[in-house]
């Protein structure tokens, strides 16, 4: 049996539950349909009987968290949606040791978006003290392959002037200490805007870590660190 439907009235067949199974017996995914519309918990699930996802609808729409797990059922990243649309994610970083949090106020993440960001820390399942701080940036997700020749980060630093940013590139360690100082891109603006040149390689994912620094134009101080955590899609 690949799969099963489950109907409340064998009469009305708008509203039921679907379940798709492996070759082996274990569950492939479980959906609900009320009003030929999915509602509630979508869940798929790896051939060895985990869960992969779960997601979760109203009215045939995004509403609510959607959480994906690796095959040890260990959770990798978290999303969350509101009528359809996606304006938070939370995925979780350096071999689990921190928690880097996204939340859309454009809500087409594939157009780009403003983000608030924020690097938590993240022990034996809960989240202690904000281990960066809060800021807005704006970057392209999505770069045509061959054609790009950079990509612009815009900082906002709402309510303060006089200050500047420059961004570091490089491959961090769990404490957020740049693994070799020797690989890292430093690229500093005048103002809050940096056009940093970039060519990728391949198509397909792209990531970028490194640090964002806030820079007092009088002083000359980075005043303020932040983690930069970016994944472009190349195609």
């Amino acid at each position: 049996m690949k799969h099963k439907y489950v109907y409340a009235n064998k009469n009305d067949t708008s509203n039921y539950l679907y379940y798709g199974y492996y070759k082996n017996g274990n569950y492939k995914k479980k959906v609900n349909v009320i009003n030929g519309k999915k509602e509630g918990h979508f869940i798929n699930y790896y051939d060895n009987g985990k869960i992969k996802e779960i997601y979760s609808f109203k009215d045939n729409l995004f509403h609510g968290p959607w959480k994906r797990y690796d095959k040890q059922g260990t959770i990798e990243d978290e999303s969350f949606f509101f009528n359809g649309q996606y304006f938070l994610y939370i995925d979780y970083l350096y071999n689990r040791s921190y928690i880097g949090i996204a939340v859309y106020r454009n809500t087409d993440q594939n157009q780009g978006a403003l983000e608030l960001i924020s690097l938590l820390n993240f022990k034996n399942g809960e989240i202690m003290k904000d281990s960066s701080d809060y800021y807005y940036t704006y970057t392209e997700d999505t770069i045509p392959y061959k054609k790009a020749n950079n990509f612009k980060v815009e900082c906002y630093n709402e309510g303060k002037s006089g200050y500047h940013v420059k961004l570091v590139l490089g491959e961090l360690n769990k404490n957020l200490k740049f693994i070799d100082s020797t690989k890292t891109k430093i690229f500093e603006s005048n103002d809050m805007t940096i056009q940093v040149p970039y060519k990728p390689v391949k198509k397909g994912v792209d990531l970028l870590t490194g640090k964002l620094y806030l820079i007092n134009d009088s002083t000359g101080k980075q005043e303020r660190e932040f983690l930069y955590y970016h994944e472009f899609y190349v195609k």
